[in-house]
């Protein structure tokens, strides 16, 4: 975009106006963009929990979580999202993971409940 493109015939052709708006306008954009005060990161807190022979609901709202069964577990583990009305049996070995992506999105509290009553398992997740 020019900022010229003047002819002296009255205004027929001039768009120096019009283009100087639109530059106007966007350096209001940018200044406000500037404007805009750096916040630093929120402190995460990573849990790492072992269980065995028992169950583990997470009662605090999380950003992601890691479940694993073991490898020396005697036997499978089971988690839910949704108290146990399904559940996902994992072998061991086997690891799922779940992210609720960027920007502060969190999964609700209690929504996992992990039970290792027959086996091992593994939890990692970020609050």
């Amino acid at each position: 975009m020019s900022v010229g493109d003047l002819k002296t015939d009255g205004l027929k052709g001039n768009n120096f106006p019009w283009q100087l708006r639109m530059l106007k306008g966007l350096q209001g954009i940018i200044n406000a963009i500037i404007a805009i005060p750096a916040t630093s990161g929120l402190s995460k807190v990573p849990v790492a929990v072992k269980i065995s022979g028992s169950s583990l609901p997470i009662s605090v709202p999380i950003q992601s979580i890691s479940i694993a069964c073991t490898t020396d577990s005697p036997d499978a583990i089971v988690f839910t999202t949704d108290n146990f009305a399904s559940s996902t049996k994992l072998i061991p070995g086997e690891t799922v993971y779940y992210d609720a992506g960027a920007l502060n999105n969190f999964f609700a509290a209690n929504l996992f409940e992990i039970d290792a009553t027959f086996g091992k398992a593994l939890i990692t997740y970020i609050i």
